[in-house]
């Protein structure tokens, strides 16, 4: 039936993020847990129908919690699929054992963890609609969880803040998600879709501190969907144009100059700078460079078109890190662009898992890397590690580093990225090629990275 309950229990926001993903899309519901402890507590509290558990986690591994399951009365009936990376000494041999019906080994294509997730709950999903609700398009069933999810957050939210501004203690918030479960079942959220969905010229309008772009996107991943998506933060601004589900191009406002679309270009090799900034100061009445570039034949349209789709991905993902701010989505019908269609045709799915990815690396690098005022020299050739092969971006980073550039500096100076020259610095510190240099003292001062130096982030491309 649709609407199964699924317990994720992973460290990895990475992962947690794409099996949510991927589940909320076939139908299912999904709540998630970082740990072993916090894992335990939600089976308790939410009684899954089915729980997905990694095998090595801090505090309590895999085998440990589906012990845990196995020994508790109310939880022993749930079946439990583990989930480990290829290597691990996990698979076959726990399989029927203490609840476990199958196992994934990572990394796993979403349709294998759909197949497994189905089988485990046994039988096959109808996928019909409610009866007495209205119907509701198969392409759009897999919103039901998302939405419920979100509206259930908001309900629980509109409870403690009615019981604080009348003195009254809050109600125990399983309770109250309890009480959003039974108001917000399939058939008033099918209802509430198809309505939606008749709404002639409507839109949606929310708040990033409560959903991200990355939450709000699956919402849009259906061919019935085609319009401008918009991330405001201040003065900064990302408009997504959208296709029957899928992303065309993206532009910015007020944002850096590296997502500008002619550091793309020259960091394919296509202008010289030169030429960028002259056909930059042109007067073009708000015309993008993009289409003034196509219009003159300047750059081969096979490269144009691909410095476009790097430009939008970037400032997707930029886009996606935003944890204030507004979002609005816009539906329109798909319009062929005679002059400026640059040809995108961009998955929200794939730029979503690359975006999560991303994310998990900019904040394990802001642990090393707090500030864009932080400056970094080289490190003394005694104190340096052995010979390592470095990429073409650490070694433009590290002639760059001169103990006087702050990071900030480094970004207005190098064609890369401020992501791509974080991620070289984090790799280059922990490879104690540079330290880090305290100048309110005047001395320098190293920062260890809180990881192996010989495993630096994976990159997000």
């Amino acid at each position: 039936m649709p609407g199964e309950l699924v317990l994720v229990i992973d460290d990895s926001p990475t992962i947690t993020k794409a099996v949510d993903l991927a589940l909320s899309k076939a139908g299912y519901r999904v709540t998630v847990a970082e740990d072993g402890e916090r894992g335990l507590l939600a089976a308790r509290a939410h009684l899954p129908d089915l729980v997905l558990v990694d095998f090595v986690m801090p505090r309590m591994n895999g085998y440990q919690v589906c012990r845990e399951l196995a020994g508790d009365p109310r939880l022993s009936k749930i079946p439990v699929v583990l989930m480990s990376a290829k290597g691990d000494l996990v698979g076959e041999r726990f399989v029927k054992s203490m609840g476990i019906v199958d196992y994934l080994t990572k990394p796993f294509a979403a349709s294998v963890l759909v197949e497994v997730t189905r089988r485990a709950l046994g039988g096959e999903r109808s996928g019909s609609a409610l009866p007495g609700s209205p119907e509701l398009p198969a392409a759009r069933a897999h919103q039901l969880p998302p939405l419920r999810g979100q509206l259930e957050a908001l309900l629980v939210a509109c409870l403690e803040a009615w019981a604080a501004e009348g003195g009254r203690p809050p109600p125990p918030r399983a309770t109250a998600e309890a009480l959003a479960a039974r108001v917000l079942d399939d058939r008033a959220l099918t209802e509430l879709l198809a309505t939606f969905q008749r709404a002639d010229g409507a839109g949606l309008r929310g708040d990033l501190g409560v959903l991200s772009l990355a939450e709000v996107l699956p919402l849009l991943d259906s061919p019935r969907h085609s319009g401008r998506l918009t991330a405001r933060r201040g003065e900064q601004r990302v408009d997504i144009e959208l296709a029957r589900g899928l992303v065309t191009q993206a532009y910015g406002r007020g944002l850096p100059d590296e997502f500008r679309l002619g550091r793309f270009l020259l960091e394919r090799g296509e202008l010289a700078p030169a030429d960028v900034e002259a056909i930059a100061a042109q007067p073009a009445e708000g015309v993008p460079l993009g289409q003034r570039l196509r219009a003159r034949g300047l750059v081969p349209a096979a490269e144009l078109t691909a410095a476009l789709r790097r430009q939008s991905e970037e400032l997707l993902y930029e886009a996606m890190r935003w944890r204030a701010g507004e979002l609005s989505f816009l539906p329109s019908e798909p319009t062929a662009r005679a002059t400026e269609d640059p040809g995108l045709k961009l998955s929200i799915e794939e730029l979503i898992e690359k975006g999560c990815r991303r994310i998990d690396e900019w904040n394990l690098i802001e642990r090393a890397i707090d500030h864009p005022h932080a400056i970094f020299a080289r490190a003394d050739a005694a104190a340096a590690a052995p010979q390592v092969r470095l990429l073409r971006e650490e070694e433009i980073v590290l002639e760059l580093v001169d103990g006087a550039r702050s990071v900030g500096d480094l970004v207005g100076v190098c064609h890369l990225s401020s992501f791509e020259i974080a991620r070289s610095l984090y790799r280059l510190l922990s490879l104690k090629l540079i330290r880090r240099v305290d100048r309110d003292v005047d001395r320098d001062v190293d920062r260890d990275v809180d990881r192996p130096a010989a495993d630096p982030p994976a990159s997000a491309e």
